[in-house]
């Protein structure tokens, strides 16, 4: 996949460089830089074989031309690598993003669970309350028929006469 990236890169970037590398070989300045540069690395080439002890072999020395050829090839490619760092660091940073944004909605929906599994709760504890008040109100009930029932069927044994009062009902249970 990145050889594929790297090519299309490549080819995209490939004509603005040549053009760079048109301008850059006319330039007096670009062409001084790149032969001091050439030999600069020639004295350290040279140096180097010095301090190895080697006597019979002489490092070749580069052309002035051949230098301001290798250095604007030099500069084509520091062209495309450049646009394909610029192109990977932009992808990377709006994955990035993207990925901060998703974990905010992520962070947001988990606040939103809780505070619907807060109210879930809330409303059970009120469902249980209201199940509780309707039992008491059915075994009330239950109880006063029974005590009808018993009144009826002759065991009430004179009475006082004095009326039981309803049972409550929901609403006069859910306000109290």
């Amino acid at each position: 996949m990145f050889k594929i990236v790297f090519f299309a890169i490549e080819r995209i970037a490939e004509p603005i460089s040549n053009q760079i590398e048109k301008v850059a070989s006319r330039s007096p300045t670009f062409q001084r830089a790149c032969i001091r540069l050439s030999e600069r690395l020639q004295q350290d080439n040279n140096r180097k074989w010095a301090l190895t002890g080697g006597s019979n072999w002489v490092p070749p020395v580069v052309e002035s031309q051949k230098a301001v050829t290798m250095g604007c090839e030099m500069l084509g490619e520091a062209i495309v690598w450049s646009v394909g760092l610029g192109i990977v660091t932009y992808q990377l940073r709006e994955e990035a993003l993207a990925e901060e944004v998703q974990d905010q909605k992520l962070r947001d929906m988990c606040q939103q669970l809780d505070t619907l599994t807060s109210k879930m709760h809330s409303m059970e504890k009120t469902q249980r309350q209201l199940l509780q008040v309707i039992e008491q109100q059915q075994e009330e009930k239950r109880e006063e028929r029974r005590r009808q029932d018993h009144l009826k069927s002759g065991g009430g044994g004179g009475g006082s006469g004095a009326a039981t009062p309803p049972p409550p009902t929901l609403l006069t249970c859910i306000i109290s």
